[in-house]
């Protein structure tokens, strides 16, 4: 598991890319990652008035991050996309060092 810190941006451009992955027959449809969005609602409450969060994530986690991360992205001077990539490439590296030395690691903190 990985303890990933953001911004309240972050989880704002995160909840948005998410809610656009949705499946279902025609005229129907519903998150594709109900699971995920659970932890983001905590965060992105967490995050009113501008603090930052954590959630802890793992692998899976980690790769739909990445799949969504569009380094252009800025809101206003806020490099959303690209701080958000790093952190979730740091992750992932953290992640796959502790599959191949289990231990190695404890909880890791993107801050």
């Amino acid at each position: 598991m990985y303890k990933l810190e953001l911004t309240p941006n972050e989880c704002l451009y995160i909840s948005d890319a998410l809610c656009s992955h949705t499946v279902g027959p025609a005229g129907e449809s519903w998150s594709a990652y109900p699971g995920f969005l659970l932890k983001l609602s905590g965060a992105i409450l967490e995050s009113r008035g501008g603090a930052q969060t954590y959630i802890t994530v793992d692998m899976t986690d980690l790769f739909v991050l990445r799949d969504i991360c569009k380094s252009g992205v800025m809101f206003g001077s806020e490099r959303v996309g690209l701080n958000l990539l790093y952190k979730v490439s740091e992750g992932l590296l953290s992640e796959s060092l502790d599959v191949l030395i289990p231990g190695i690691f404890k909880v890791k903190d993107s801050g």
